[in-house]
């Protein structure tokens, strides 16, 4: 449901900034133009701006949409492609005697290995899940401030 809402509410934010007749009148500044009638035309601008602002958020906060990438991917998962080729899915090639012979006991499963296991593979995994912990907190925290937008704005979304 996330990803269907990371998807749809931008869409539908874009589409009301491209579609609308009118902007919300608390934003900008009345003034009284040259033939003495009071108008706010600058509300369109600040309007604008915090629907550009709402639909950047939403999607930053999307996995699939959001800017940042993790800049040790390509490498990540080539290691990882080679781990398997190795030592299996899950690593299933690096269980020991004593684990084959628990497993055997507990009638199946297996013991899992991961990469990180190994030091010939730790550096490269410690470097990619300590960036994908920060790319996590970015759009945890454009979710947080589009959220709070979307609370601040919710009665402004007509057109």
């Amino acid at each position: 449901m996330c990803r269907y809402l990371q998807n749809l509410i931008p869409d539908m934010l874009q589409d009301l900034r491209n579609e609308r007749h009118g902007s919300p009148g608390f934003l900008g500044e009345n003034y009284t133009n040259e033939d003495g009638i009071l108008v706010n035309d600058t509300c369109h601008e600040e309007w604008d701006k915090l629907l550009d602002r709402m639909i950047f958020l939403w999607r930053e906060s999307n996995e699939y949409t959001c800017t940042r990438q993790n800049p040790y991917e390509e490498e990540y998962s080539k290691a990882h492609k080679e781990f398997t080729e190795k030592y299996g899915f899950l690593g299933e090639k690096l269980q020991t005697e004593k684990e084959l012979e628990e497993n055997r006991k507990r009638g199946g499963g297996g013991t899992m290995h991961f990469m990180d296991e190994l030091p010939v593979y730790k550096e490269i995994t410690d470097r990619y899940f300590a960036e994908e912990k920060k790319i996590e907190a970015y759009r945890n925290t454009s979710k947080d401030e589009e959220m709070d937008m979307l609370k601040e704005c919710f009665f402004s979304l007509w057109d």
